[in-house]
C-alpha cells in the first residue's frame, strides 16, 4: 500500500497532493466536528476515520519531498504526457481507484499502511 501511495503522489505531484489532502483532512474534520456538535458519535468517527487516513497521505507526500523526491506531477501536462504515463504505468487506473476507496473508508488506509509496514519489516 506504501508503494501505492508514493507511486500516486510522484505521479501527481507532490505539491499538488500536500493542497487535495489537506482540503480532503479539512473537510472530513468539518463532518467529524459537526458529528460530535450534533451527539451523532458514528458521523464524527467517520468524519475522523478519513481525517486520519488523508493525513497518512500528507504526511507521506510530505516525506518524499523532504528526501528530494520528483515532483513532475501529470496536472497541465499534454494528452501524451498522460499517454506516456499511462503506458509506463498499467496499473495506474487501478491502483488510483484503490487509494481513493482506501482514504474515503474511515481507517481503511491507516491500517493497509500499517499492515503493509508491518510486512515490510518483518520480511
Amino acid at each position: 500500500m506504501f508503494e501505492i501511495v508514493c507511486e500516486h503522489n510522484r505521479l501527481n505531484g507532490l505539491r499538488f497532493v500536500v493542497v487535495e489532502f489537506l482540503i480532503v483532512a479539512l473537510a472530513a474534520l468539518l463532518i467529524a466536528g459537526s458529528g460530535v456538535l450534533h451527539r451523532e458519535m458514528l458521523r464524527a468517527v467517520f468524519g475522523l476515520g478519513i481525517v486520519l487516513n488523508a493525513l497518512a497521505v500528507l504526511a507521506i507526500a510530505v516525506s518524499q519531498i523532504r528526501l528530494g523526491d520528483a515532483d513532475d506531477g501529470l496536472l497541465g501536462k499534454p494528452a501524451e504526457y498522460w499517454a506516456e504515463a499511462g503506458r509506463r504505468n498499467p496499473n495506474l487506473g487501478a491502483r488510483t481507484a484503490i487509494l481513493t476507496v482506501a482514504v474515503l473508508v474511515p481507517f481503511l488506509l491507516v491500517i493497509l499502511l500499517a499492515f503493509s509496514h508491518k510486512r515490510s519489516s518483518a520480511g
